[in-house]
């Protein structure tokens, strides 16, 4: 297992890897990222080694030098470092949507010359269940075990590739799967970061001229680790919030708005303080509520024989259903005639109870989720150095011998020098594709032979196009750096 998974992370003289993270697909802040990104795509696959970029501040043993063009190399991977889906807070509040987004950059993606590797993050982790469940169905099909190690039919091709770690030679843990999409390329799924440190050779990252690159998503960095943490103990996904935010993207919950949500909360409430207080029953009854909710239902039934028998009548079952639905409606005419109105009281509030607990406090947690975890743990917005001066990237915890980190989830494209350790000397972080007029977005990481340099995409939304520059930052006073210029003026040795 470990000579084929150090096989798979070299990369050819010849070719780069790109890096991107945070687009967000399908989010509300920025619904024209999608096609950006497939303007980029396409502008990769079309001829990427045509190309050049010329940044008059790139300089040093393995950038360009002063007024010379640095040619670009065709990808041999494109790794999407996380919060490529925005699961979180989709649009709408609806994870089609994200989902829908994706569709075209998938196809573009498909169509390249390229492996692709797909690190799922926080907002998007949702993907990686993919691995385990592949996992886990596999375990269950195999009858022996050859098997469990190859394929079911050994002699073709296999469409899925999953890498396993093992924990004491006995418990195997599902790290990767890959999926083979045709002319010998493949997309790979990774949770959290990219290659697996738990996998024999995995901590060795990915070794491009000599230099070894590690890739993690970034919310590692975050205060709050408890799901996580609980997680890797139980040895399965572990998260209440989202299993709240799964419920409420149901069909149904989908579709009730904010009226809906509002009088489903009013109603609860009532019903709650009708049984709880009992200055609220000496001025409502509890039986005369039940009698209302009957003579309600009555109506609700009635209402929806006529809408059946008349209105769509040349519907199949609507005989059926107009009958059914009278036959319930008469039902509950009955009970409140003959005086059980107690027990239509606590059929109201069961109700009422359930529409709360299954739409209206999924709702909130899926449209508050985001904001809470931002204003409490998340270390977006913060710049690599303060990361390391935090003390919210802990070296000790680090598991690779990569001197070089590539991360994303604070949306910042930056690089800085670590001084604190020498596991990891150079940290740089992808950025973010989503529009912000406060900083520079739909960037990303370009590494080659020649080393590692952060860049932008700047797109022509007139033609329809663009081009690629070297994205600079400013340090150690010094304005219009480059990450090229900034490794050679600190005399940064990254190879190993």
């Amino acid at each position: 297992m470990g000579k084929t998974l150090i096989s798979r992370l070299k990369i050819p003289d010849d070719r780069s890897i790109i890096v991107v993270s945070d687009l967000h697909l399908g989010g509300g802040e920025d619904p024209d990222t999608s096609e950006r990104f497939c303007t980029f795509l396409a502008f990769l696959r079309e001829g990427f080694q045509e190309h050049s970029v010329y940044c008059e501040h790139c300089s040093g043993e393995k950038g360009a030098e002063n007024g010379e063009r640095r040619a670009l190399l065709p990808p041999e991977k494109i790794i999407l470092l996380g919060d490529i889906l925005e699961l979180w807070d989709s649009r709408h509040q609806d994870r089609n949507i994200a989902f829908l987004d994706a569709v075209p950059p998938i196809n573009e993606l498909k169509q390249s010359d390229c492996d692709v590797v797909y690190v799922t993050g926080n907002h998007d982790e949702d993907v990686a269940e993919i691995i385990a469940s592949y996992a886990k169905d596999r375990k269950k099909n195999a009858t022996n075990r050859d098997e469990r190690a190859t394929s079911k039919h050994p002699a073709t091709l296999e469409k899925y590739r999953s890498i396993s770690s093992k924990k004491d030679n006995t418990h195997e843990k599902a790290e990767s799967l890959t999926f083979y999409w045709g002319g010998g390329r493949s997309i790979e799924l990774c949770s959290r970061h990219y290659p697996a440190p738990k996998l024999r050779g995995g901590e060795l990252g990915i070794k491009v001229g000599g230099v070894s690159y590690a890739f993690i998503h970034g919310q590692q960095f975050d205060r709050v680790q408890i799901p996580h943490t609980i997680s890797e103990a139980m040895g399965q996904r572990f998260d209440p919030v989202d299993y709240l935010q799964d419920i409420a993207n149901v069909s149904f919950s989908k579709q009730v708005g904010i009226a809906g949500l509002a009088l489903i909360s009013v109603l609860f409430g009532f019903f709650a303080a009708l049984y709880y207080f009992p200055q609220v029953q000496s001025l409502i009854p509890i039986p005369l509520v039940g009698g209302a909710v009957g003579v309600f239902l009555t109506g609700v039934f009635l209402s929806g024989a006529l809408f059946f028998g008349l209105s769509k009548k040349a519907l199949p079952s609507s005989v059926l259903m107009a009958v059914i639905c009278m036959l319930i409606a008469l039902i509950f005419l009955g009970a409140v005639i003959a005086g059980w109105l107690r027990p239509l009281f606590w059929f109201g509030f069961l109700v009422s109870a359930y529409a709360f607990v299954v739409i209206t406090l999924p709702r909130m947690c899926a449209v508050s989720k985001r904001k809470v975890y931002n204003a409490f743990t998340s270390s977006r917005n913060k710049k690599a150095k303060e990361l390391i001066d935090s003390n919210l990237f802990d070296a000790s915890k680090y598991k690779y011998t990569s001197k070089v980190l590539v991360f994303g989830h604070t949306h910042i494209p930056d690089f800085t020098k670590d001084t604190k350790t020498e596991k990891v000397k150079l940290l740089v972080n992808t950025g973010s594709w989503v529009k912000d007029t406060h900083r520079e977005y739909d960037s990303f990481v370009y590494i080659d032979t020649n080393g590692i340099c952060c860049m932008r995409w700047v797109n022509d939304a007139n033609e329809g196009k663009g081009g690629i520059e070297c994205l600079c930052r400013e340090k150690d006073g010094s304005p219009n750096v480059s990450l090229c210029d900034y490794i050679a003026k600190n005399h940064l040795n990254l190879n190993e």
